[in-house]
């Protein structure tokens, strides 16, 4: 009961940490700040599996990989669900499956009963968004799965780096050079 609750504070922690991040970074004017929060989960993840691979013992009985993990789903969930405005989360596929229903149940009652042609257009467009996420889910954990089997000392290690090199052109197309005074040339 004790690792299940600490599962879920650490996937809360997540996402309260990406929020405090997202905010900070809107109130100084950051323009990469989804960015820094990828960049930030490529690190935790990469350091994650170095940590696990050097440090933990090998028996496979431990806490923190994890804990980890459901640290790094709840700030990738609060990263995707702050950029896109509440519609996609990333990292539990039941609520996308409701989702689905919700629009499929809306595109067929419009069948049956004439809607505003917008509002008919919004909800395909919903439905095509939830069916692509659903068929990323699955096959997003078929390739993780063939991956790791595949790789597994360093299979999260190799996904770190890639966030990393996903969020590291973001971070710096957005810098803002420093003057020799220590400010930002666009204060």
């Amino acid at each position: 009961m004790l690792t299940c609750l600490a599962l879920i504070v650490s996937f809360f922690a997540g996402a309260m940490l990406c929020t405090f991040l997202v905010n900070a970074g809107r109130r100084h004017g950051q323009k990469a700040i989804y960015a820094y929060s990828i960049l930030l989960e490529g690190v935790l993840l990469a350091s994650l599996d170095l940590v696990q691979l050097f440090w933990l013992p090998p028996s496979g009985h431990n806490v923190l990989p994890p804990l980890g993990l459901s640290f790094l789903m709840g700030l990738q969930n609060a990263t995707v669900t702050r950029i896109s405005g509440s519609v996609v989360r990333t990292t539990h596929v039941t609520g996308m499956i409701t989702d689905l229903g919700i629009e499929l149940a809306d595109w067929f009652d419009a069948l049956r009963h004439p809607v505003d042609p917008d509002q008919h257009a919004r909800t395909v467009q919903r439905l095509r968004l939830h069916s692509k996420i659903i068929a990323c889910f699955i096959g997003g954990g078929m390739a993780g799965a063939f991956g790791y089997t595949l790789w597994p000392a360093f299979f999260l290690l190799g996904v770190g780096l890639v966030l990393i090199a996903l969020a590291l052109p973001g971070i710096l197309a957005n810098a803002r050079p420093v003057t020799a005074s220590g400010r930002s040339t666009s204060e």
